[in-house]
């Protein structure tokens, strides 16, 4: 898995093709159409907001085509990548002011929303993600072991405790207790009750968002990957 970000800069300007469902046969809005809409959307016009996002679907299918060229990572999350795009949109138009106007168009406020959103979901789930498995094909044949995600082994199934299986008990315990006196309000994620349980699961039983739950387990999965090392050293 890349140890780097994803993240769209200026220059990548070239164009992978895709179809998605949403996205095909979009046309944008001219300027002179979006000039009529930004004063109703902004006095809180229901059609004029959602003829404002509707008017930018081509602006975010060119954006996502950015990615998918010079970011083949993300060709796995098309879906993934869309929904957020599109929620984005949907929210800053919600949030849309005068102020906001005032240096910048109306695209290139959305674009800065969607490029946000793209890459935090991008980021999101290429934690909880494995390897492809043509990846994993390869390390395979190079006698390394499979790459799973960073949080669970398969979200396909994520009720798979995200302890990786070569540890031994005493490793495990000793990392744990350890990791206990340094992670503070991580803690509660290390309670031997939790283990195995989905992130969903965690969520429900803690009360704190399922995001939440994602980040502290990958930054405790980190952490303890960095004792058993010192351990074992």
């Amino acid at each position: 898995m890349s140890k780097y970000m994803v993240k769209l800069r200026p220059s990548q300007q070239t164009v992978r093709p895709f179809k998605h469902d949403l996205l095909n046969d979009v046309e944008p809005l001219e300027t002179e159409e979006v000039d009529l809409l930004v004063g109703p959307a902004l006095a809180g016009c229901k059609e004029a907001r959602d003829g404002l996002v509707l008017g930018h679907l081509a602006m975010l299918r060119h954006t996502i085509g950015r990615y998918l060229h010079h970011w083949p990572v993300t060709r796995r999350f098309l879906d993934d990548m869309v929904s957020a795009g599109l929620l984005a949109m949907t929210r800053a138009i919600g949030n849309l002011q005068p102020a906001t106007l005032v240096s910048q168009t109306v695209g290139q406020y959305l674009l800065n929303h969607i490029c946000a959103a793209v890459e935090d979901e991008v980021a999101r789930l290429r934690g909880i993600c494995p390897a492809a498995p043509s990846t994993n094909r390869k390390y395979s044949r190079l006698g390394r072991d499979p790459v799973y995600g960073v949080v669970e082994s398969d979200v396909t199934d994520n009720g798979h405790a995200y302890l990786e299986p070569r540890f031994t008990e005493f490793e495990v315990l000793e990392g744990v207790e350890q990791l206990k006196r340094e992670a503070g309000i991580c803690a509660l994620l290390l309670d031997r009750s939790l283990w195995g349980l989905t992130c969903e699961e965690v969520s429900d039983r803690l009360g704190i968002s399922r995001w939440t739950v994602y980040r502290n387990r990958a930054k405790l999965h980190q952490r303890y990957l960095e004792l058993i090392g010192e351990i074992d050293g």
